[in-house]
């Protein structure tokens, strides 16, 4: 299994993945830089920094993207042969598809982890005074990602069923959808935390229910999908 985690990573080098979640943060925490310099020195300088990039990164960029990427990575097999160049390795058809998730999950977290450290790092360029609430943009941007997983999951089964185009235009569908399940909502509720803000009383009552079931979803969702995989392969 990890032998075949390595060969994904390399193989997803050679796309445009990388760039996209080296590049998006970099960009996002930028916006939002220029945005909150003005007002850097009020009281909530911290949570305006964490609002806009909420906004961007869980409303907009992350369900657009995470189509796009599964898109990308399903595209890559396309162009190379449908897999041909492993399978002559005899390698299971299921270690190589949850080999594929495996990585797309890990590229996506490391984004998300390099965009709370952006994060930080932007509120000191702008020199906003107080201290960073980096434990509260770690655990907010790491729950939305683990939120999200279900769409990177299913976004891939998509690409690999029907097409990396579908799976790409689905990132559009998936705008609604995370707004749906409220993943902007989500930060907020443990953001504020970490502020000393007093939170919703709503969220303590919602926040583990979704968190259960995005982990459950996540993992039914990969179970089905590689087991699916695994018999259109061997046929």
């Amino acid at each position: 299994m990890l032998k075949s985690i390595r060969s994904e990573w390399i193989k997803s080098r050679r796309t445009a993945i990388p760039w996209l979640l080296l590049l998006a943060p970099i960009a996002v925490t930028g916006f939002t830089a220029l945005d909150v310099q003005p007002h850097r020195l009020e009281k909530d300088a911290w949570t305006q920094v964490f609002g806009i990039i909420n906004q961007l990164w869980f409303a907009v960029w992350l369900p657009l993207a995470w189509g796009l990427l599964s898109g990308l990575s399903a595209h890559l097999e396309s162009a190379s042969g449908r897999w041909k160049a492993l399978r002559i390795r005899h390698v299971s058809p299921a270690i190589l598809y949850g080999s594929k998730i495996a990585v797309l999950a890990i590229q996506t977290l490391l984004s998300t982890l390099w965009l709370a450290i952006l994060t930080v790092a932007a509120g000191k360029i702008i020199a906003i005074p107080s201290a960073a609430p980096w434990q509260g943009f770690i655990a907010s941007f790491v729950a939305g990602w683990i939120a999200s997983l279900p769409l990177l999951i299913g976004s891939l089964w998509l690409a690999e069923g029907l097409g990396w185009a579908i799976a790409a235009g689905f990132g559009i569908i998936g705008i609604l959808i995370a707004s749906l399940v409220g993943l902007p909502r989500l930060g907020v509720g443990i953001f504020t935390k970490y502020i000393e803000a007093p939170a919703d009383p709503l969220f303590f009552v919602t926040f583990w229910p979704v968190f259960a079931v995005s982990i459950g979803l996540s993992m039914i969702l990969a179970l089905i999908s590689i087991k699916w995989f695994h018999s259109r392969e061997v046929k």
